[in-house]
């Protein structure tokens, strides 16, 4: 068959969409089904692939500025040329424009959810859009439980509109390794025992937390090292900062800034514990659809600890890969980490059932799979 994958976010684009994209992508060239992605590109950037993709880069600024025009026409000009069966929107503001040609052109639109984009307050307008997306589409996809739920009850509308499939990860790249000796000199941690969160440094995602557990880890654990990276936002770097000044941690505490993703290996290969304590939705709905970091760092054997909030509990099943623990609790958090660290027959079982997991379900290839079994079931 003929894939189209319509996607704002493509690697060396951070974040779960662009893997997401990519993950599926290569594995539907895999099994020999012609794949293009039409994606955005920022100046001066390059596209991380090869040649089994027909890859078509369309300025960011033009993406932006001139949305609506220019990806009606770059779109369906490649539709026109390629005559695809299947349009993959990584989003579903993108599966609105796709559906646009679903009767001239006689392909199906697969619309995927992932979190933030569904889960945050919408206008009357936008759940307007959404239901007739929901509704035109020939196969809606949320990478998790959570985000399915809060969609179908956002639109009061039955589960069974919504199929789960969850998040992938590429065991060709993410596998247990030797630290790096020339990383562990970089971030000053040789002989420390390393937690690690990988994600963007912003509040939701509970740096502050582990900060604030830290204090009474080190005494017990003198060698700890809270290893943080990723990109950060500056306002919320600074309230870090500040944090660890108040705390005395700054001997505890490294921040790497922002990582290409043929770094991410390496450095979850630092850790000894891997911990991201998102804090929920609340309010706001920004949320965590899935949390793919955990299986990356599954994958690498590394146990794993996430909050019970949101779409995490998809990706840690407590007490098999990784522990679960209430958001937003410092106490509770400091606990998981300190049973982590001194029990080391528990972090071998969970690290390496972890990696098991991902060999049984979590594959591109596994979450393809199901796609196609999908598509292959559901009519219009």
């Amino acid at each position: 068959m003929k894939f189209f994958i319509l996607t704002e976010d493509y690697p060396p684009a951070p974040g779960g969409i662009a893997q997401w994209a990519r993950g599926v992508a290569h594995s539907l060239a895999r099994l020999k089904h012609d794949v293009t992605v039409i994606t955005r590109i920022k100046p001066g950037a390059t596209l991380t692939d090869d040649s089994v993709l027909r890859m078509v880069a369309l300025p960011v600024w033009q993406w932006i500025n001139l949305r609506l025009l220019y990806l009606y026409a770059a779109t369906y000009w490649q539709i026109i040329k390629h005559r695809p069966d299947v349009i993959i929107a990584t989003t579903w503001n993108l599966a609105a424009i796709a559906l646009k040609g679903r009767s001239w052109f006689g392909y199906r639109v697969v619309t995927v959810y992932h979190g933030l984009e569904v889960t945050k307050n919408l206008t009357a307008r936008h759940k307007r859009l959404l239901l007739r997306v929901l509704d035109r589409s020939a196969l809606n996809i949320a990478v998790s439980r959570f985000t399915r739920d809060r969609i179908c009850e956002k639109l009061s509308l039955p589960a069974d509109t919504i199929q789960v499939v969850p998040n992938g990860v590429n065991l060709e790249l993410f596998y247990p390794a030797p630290p790096r000796v020339d990383l562990q000199e970089k971030y000053q941690l040789r002989g420390r025992r390393v937690l690690l969160t990988l994600s963007r440094v912003i509040g939701r995602k509970g740096h502050d937390i582990v900060i604030r557990a830290l204090p009474a880890l080190v005494e017990k654990y003198p060698n700890l090292l809270y290893l943080i990276a990723g990109a950060w936002h500056q306002d919320f770097y600074e309230r870090l900062q500040a944090l660890i000044r108040e705390k005395d941690m700054a001997d505890y505490v490294r921040f790497t800034g922002r990582l290409e993703d043929d770094a991410l290996p390496d450095v979850y290969n630092l850790a000894e514990i891997y911990i991201m304590v998102s804090k929920g939705s609340g309010e706001s709905g920004n949320s965590e659809g899935f949390g793919i970091t955990y299986l990356e760092a599954n994958a690498c054997e590394k146990p794993v600890i996430g909050s019970n909030v949101d779409g995490i509990p998809d990706a840690i099943e407590d007490g098999v890969n990784g522990l679960l623990v209430e958001a937003n609790n410092v106490d509770v958090t400091r606990r998981a980490i300190e049973r982590l660290l001194h029990d080391a027959d528990l972090r071998d079982k969970l690290g390496r059932a972890g990696r098991s997991r991902i060999e049984r379900q979590f594959t591109w290839e596994k979450v393809t799979g199901r796609i196609l079994n999908l598509l292959e079931n559901h009519n219009e």
